[in-house]
């Protein structure tokens, strides 16, 4: 069934503390987003009902009537990034950095607030990006002051 501003639904009041008819006030991509209690004229977010029995609004699709999936997976961790760029170079002796030096990939380096870094790539002859133990950082490089 689907819902439009105006309907009357069955939706858990915040105020109430129970299921009461509820007015639709507001849909986004189909789904109720806010309702207004017909008993005690609370306006709030849609909360489905607590009774098993109440007509519950369906979820919505995305394009192509496919129903929406959440991302589950995590992206690379950047502790254990920072760590794998690192193996194998703990012998290196990290360079200070400076601004007006020039580096190279895979190259270490030594920034006084972020710490001990990795170069990832070389982006311009002023730009390289740069793997901190808190993440990547786009650093100025080969700049003359």
């Amino acid at each position: 069934m689907p819902f439009v501003a105006g309907n009357h639904i069955q939706a858990f009041c915040s105020k109430c503390k129970a299921d009461k008819e509820q007015v639709v006030l507001e849909l986004w991509e189909g789904q109720v987003r806010k309702v207004r209690c017909t008993a005690c004229d609370h306006e709030g977010t849609y909360k489905r009902p607590h009774h098993p029995d109440a007509a519950v609004p369906e979820k919505s699709k995305g394009a192509g009537g496919k129903e929406k999936k959440k991302k589950r997976g995590k992206a690379a961790q950047p502790k254990d990034e920072w760590k794998e760029a690192l193996a194998g170079k703990e012998n290196e002796e990290a360079k200070p950095y400076v601004p007006a030096e020039t580096y190279k990939a895979n190259e270490r380096l030594d920034h006084a607030a972020f710490g001990i870094g990795v170069v990832m790539r070389v982006i311009s002859a002023t730009k390289m990006e740069v793997l901190f133990k808190e993440g990547r950082k786009i650093m100025v490089c080969g700049r003359k002051i």
